[in-house]
């Protein structure tokens, strides 16, 4: 049955469901579009974009943040969600009868000329997965429809399908792979596996699909398993550091702050009579000072501390400022009368 046209109505919002949404929490930012709500209501000339489904409810395409921050006021604000939607409706263009790959089109709508919040790195690759389920294999057609496009060079402006098609051969790969993709996006830090990996991978994959589907054919396991496996570290990690030479020493001295570590570069490099010795002790003092420093700061509490240390140092400016004058002289004693003997 053909797709229906359009239409613009009210809807109940508690016949809304939400699913395949492409935003990562990053992305959705919930508390924000919720503060958004409560400043300025929902607006109606921006209405969400729904499906009709065969269970008679309404599957959100477009409005996913919207429609999840007025889901969180009716769980948790009452009165603010009567207030955004004050008779329990919400402005919605709705699709009757649509295809799951018309579903997908009108759902992956996040080019950068939206007025939204980009997606995020795994957010692109739900959307693009979505689009490849759907049967939109076209790297261009897709890399349109992301608003992914070349930014500088001879493809400035044409579609970016270089960014498009390792995401495109993730969507065909085993879900572990994806997994691991995922905490990648997520957390670079948590994962050894990189984009770069995606077009071998496919590659050996493709290879022994139609005798190991699951991605355990041995060579695609191999492969996996020397991605994941962190490189051996050197059992005597060669030093490339240069040795530092007198005139890199003078150079380093001329911009450094501190006078101390000034007076080591040059002493170390033979051209100050300061011994090292020297200056280790005053090192070791000036650490001992911090310590001592850290004990008030922790004695005093912060306030304290910070008008301790602002009396001291005008304390030392003041002094600093006197003129030198010499000493007062000691007080001359006045001679005590003798008393005298009467007759």
């Amino acid at each position: 049955m053909a797709a229906s046209l359009p239409k613009t109505s009210l809807v109940a919002f508690d016949s809304l469901v939400f699913r395949d949404n492409v935003r990562t929490e990053a992305t959705t930012q919930i508390p924000q579009m919720v503060a958004s709500l409560r400043r300025n209501g929902f607006k109606a000339n921006h209405p969400l974009v729904l499906s009709t489904q065969a269970d008679g409810t309404m599957l959100v395409l477009c409005g996913n943040r919207r429609g999840l921050a007025i889901t969180w006021l009716s769980q948790n604000d009452d009165a603010a969600f009567r207030v955004v939607l004050p008779n329990g409706k919400i402005p919605a263009i709705v699709h009757e009868n649509l295809t799951v790959e018309e579903e997908a089109l009108l759902r992956i709508d996040h080019g950068k000329d939206e007025d939204r919040v980009p997606l995020d790195s795994w957010g692109e690759f739900l959307a693009i997965r979505q689009l490849v389920r759907a049967g939109f294999d076209s790297q261009e057609k897709i890399a349109e429809k992301l608003g992914k496009f070349h930014e500088t060079g001879k493809n400035a402006g044409k579609p970016n399908r270089s960014y498009v098609q390792p995401r495109v051969n993730l969507a065909h790969l085993p879900q572990f792979v994806q997994d691991e993709m995922e905490r990648y996006c997520l957390d670079p830090s948590s994962s050894l596996v990189r984009w770069s990996d995606i077009a071998k991978l496919f590659k050996t994959y493709n290879e022994e699909f139609t005798q190991f589907p699951n991605g355990d054919g041995p060579a695609f396991v191999e492969l996996w398993t020397s991605i994941l496996t962190p490189p051996a570290e050197s059992a005597e990690p060669q030093s490339t550091a240069k040795a530092l030479s007198p005139a890199d020493a003078m150079k380093r001295a001329q911009v450094v702050s501190s006078p101390i570590v000034r007076d080591i570069l040059l002493s170390s490099t033979g051209q100050s009579a300061v011994k090292l010795t020297e200056l280790d002790a005053r090192v070791v003092a000036a650490v001992m000072d911090s310590q001592t420093l850290a004990n008030m700061r922790a004695y005093l509490g912060d306030d304290e501390f910070a008008t301790f240390v602002a009396e001291a140092n005008a304390y030392v400016a003041a002094q600093a400022a006197e003129p030198d004058a010499e000493p007062d002289a000691e007080p001359v004693a006045e001679p005590v009368a003798e008393p005298v003997a009467s007759v």
